[in-house]
């Protein structure tokens, strides 16, 4: 048997929320029956107080939805829309721990914020940093159900059993398969149809891949392996073949090239043999022989005999300045001696004019004497000098020609060396270049001729081995892929066996027949309460066709009352209908929490006494004080005075609004019975 887990809602904080102003607190923690009623005193006794605001405020702060979508739109009190709204609620998980959690939406723009804290113990710690602010999955994990669950295992209103009752077969399967929470199968039937689409695409493609490799296999050409064999050993035969006459080739061009080289040797032997006549002409043109030899003694000779010379004509050059210079002073003479102050007569200084002009003229004889021979001797000194300097320039071109012969000449030797050692190896090679130049050009064109051939033979041989690798390719991807599809069709077979239990005659059809009796069993124990015993029904799967023989797959609720048998339940009046309708509440709330894996503390029954006598008020309140047994919180939204008084409830929780704003009352009612 199933384990039910329960989570229990303790207390709700609303403050600015719908009609609800300045902060609000209502306990749900204690177990028991509770009025919830609303006082308007705005328009009268009216169901606009704020009843159905606590539980949508519920909804909000646990899923951040509600049945009209109010929070993202007229969700904040208008007297506090600057103020926005704030949802708190404490809670505790089917394990007992505490948590609390707050919603707040500023409007219009600032949005909304959730906050979702777990007490450790010792402190609040925020959950939202383990899901990265995802509270909404964080609640739902804990609570193991989802806003439309959390709907069906706590608030089964009227409405949900009316439309039970007057939907079509497909509708009714929906709406039970909520109750019972097997509602994602809806969603695991979708995904599975979704997986297998993309599986038929999947195989699809595949078997287009199959069916292109199939061809490309077809059309694939192998040469046999006798034929690659062949062209293995023609390829063998060709490349020992281009061997020896590159080998040949390179020896005759090694030949060719020697007599190349002892052509390049002769010539430049020819050339050196005639640079080294031509110095060995200028040496013998120089004949620095026939140069006088004693050029030199001549040149330094007269060298020194000019110097001497230029002495005595300065001394005669003195002499002559200083006699005249003598003149000059006895010709300026007065008649009286300047040194001694002695007279001088008219005689003497005549007498020393004549003496002075004498001297005078014998030195300037002298001098032009000398001068004369000086300059004949400068004469001779230059031709001295000229022949001088002929002669050792012809000394240093000598030097140079005898320098540079003997370079030449030791270029010449080694060339006349190279020839010779060259000759001995060619011997007689060298009388037919011609012939050889011809054999080298066969040669060339049979090595190009089996290289032709040796391409064609390579590429035979490596279009064989290709299409032998191709193939290989192909036929792996050819494996693969039927392995591949093998595979998808395998999960096409699966899927649609899964698609088959989950459907509505697989899996759902099953859980609503295994789930019937149950279902069965407490409708008519709460039938047996509301009727005294004289009305049962039951969940029925199939029903009678018109020709009343054969039977149709349908769910439907057969009545039987006295001796009517397998009354539809639409068939029956409005008050008879709210009695139906309240064992059917009774009976989705037993179902819910027994199958669904983890419930709520909660079941809120919205106006369960409308349209019933008095005779049928009596029978509901002594059914919820059966139902009182059960151990939770069961809120009974009325405004029927006469329920109210009957002392049935341990708690009113009454909602009354006085200029628009709503504010919560409790009372304890506990006295009263």
């Amino acid at each position: 048997m199933m384990v039910v887990t329960v989570s229990t809602i303790q207390k709700v904080e609303v403050e600015g929320y719908r009609s609800f102003g300045p902060k609000q607190t209502v306990d749900l923690s204690q177990p028991g029956l509770v009025l919830l009623t609303g006082e308007n005193r705005d328009r009268g006794k009216s169901s606009g107080a704020g009843k159905s605001t606590l539980f949508k405020a519920i909804t909000t702060v646990l899923f951040e939805e509600n049945d009209d979508g109010s929070i993202k739109k007229n969700g904040v009190n208008a007297t506090q829309r600057e103020k926005g709204c704030r949802i708190g609620l404490n809670f505790l998980s089917d394990q007992g721990t505490p948590y609390y959690a707050v919603y707040t939406y500023q409007h219009p723009t600032d949005g909304s914020d959730w906050y979702l804290w777990e007490w450790d113990g010792t402190d609040w710690r925020d959950k939202r940093e383990e899901k990265k602010g995802d509270t909404k999955t964080v609640i739902r994990d804990i609570l193991h159900m989802d806003y439309s669950q959390f709907i069906n295992r706590a608030y089964v209103a009227q409405e949900t059993v009316a439309e039970f009752i007057w939907r079509t077969q497909q509708e009714r399967i929906e709406i039970f398969s909520g109750i019972l929470g097997i509602g994602a199968i809806d969603r695991w039937v979708q995904s599975s149809r979704d997986w297998r689409r993309d599986t038929e695409k999947e195989l699809a493609a595949g078997q287009g891949k199959k069916n292109l490799l199939d061809s490309q296999l077809s059309r694939l050409v192998l040469i046999p392996e006798d034929e690659i064999a062949t062209l293995k050993q023609n390829l063998a035969d060709i490349n020992a073949q281009i061997a020896d006459v590159e080998k040949s080739l390179k020896e005759k061009r090694a030949s060719l090239k020697e007599i190349s080289t002892l052509a390049e040797l002769k010539a430049n032997q020819m050339t050196y043999t005639l640079l080294v006549e031509e110095l060995q002409e200028k040496l013998l043109k120089l004949n620095i022989g026939g140069i006088d030899t004693s050029v030199k003694g001549r040149y330094e000779r007269l060298q020194k005999e000019v110097e001497d010379l230029r002495k005595e004509y300065r001394k005669y050059d003195v002499g002559l300045a200083t006699a005249k210079a003598r003149l000059k002073q006895i010709e300026a003479l007065g008649l009286r001696c300047d040194a001694c102050e002695q007279e001088i007569d008219g005689d003497t200084r005549r007498m020393l004019i004549d003496r002075y002009t004498l001297q005078v003229r014998g030195i300037e004889i002298n001098e032009t004497s000398y001068k004369r021979q000086l300059q004949h001797h400068e004469a001779l000194h230059l031709t001295a000098l000229n022949d001088y300097n002929r002669y050792g320039h012809a000394l240093d071109e000598q030097k140079r020609l005898t320098v540079e012969l003997q370079k030449q000449q030791g270029v010449l030797d080694s060339y006349n060396r190279q020839v010779a050692d060259i000759r001995s190896v060619l011997a007689d090679a060298t009388d037919y270049p011609e012939q050889l130049n011809e054999e080298i050009e066969d040669l060339s064109r049979e090595q190009i001729d089996a290289e032709r051939r040796r391409a064609s033979f390579q590429a035979a041989l490596r279009a064989a081995e290709d299409a032998i690798t191709q193939r290989v390719k192909l036929l792996t991807e050819q494996i693969a892929q039927e392995e591949e599809n093998n595979t998808l069709e395998e999960r096409m077979v699966y899927l649609k066996k899964v698609e088959a239990l989950l459907g509505d005659k697989g899996f759902r059809a099953y859980k609503i027949k295994s789930s019937r009796v149950a279902f069965n069993n407490s409708l008519n124990r709460y039938l047996s309460v509301l009727t005294d015993g004289e009305i049962e029904a039951e969940l029925v799967t199939e029903v009678l066709k018109a020709d009343g023989k054969s039977m149709k797959s349908e769910l439907d609720i057969l009545v039987n009352d006295g001796e009517k048998r397998g009354v539809p339940i639409r068939q029956y009046s409005g008050g008879e209908k709210a009695t139906l309708s309240l064992a059917i509440v009774g009976s989705f709330w037993d179902l819910a929490s027994a199958q669904a894996g983890g419930s709520v503390n909660i079941l809120l029954l919205d106006e369960p006494f409308a349209n019933m006598d008095p005779w049928q008020v009596e029978k509901t309140c002594k059914l919820l004080e059966s139902m009182r047994e059960s151990g939770r919180t069961i809120l009974v939204v009325t405004n029927q005075d006469s329920v109210r008084d009957r002392g049935l409830f341990d708690r009113e929780i009454r909602a009354v609004k006085q200029n628009h704003i709503t504010t919560i009352q409790e009372y304890d009612l506990s006295s009263d019975h």
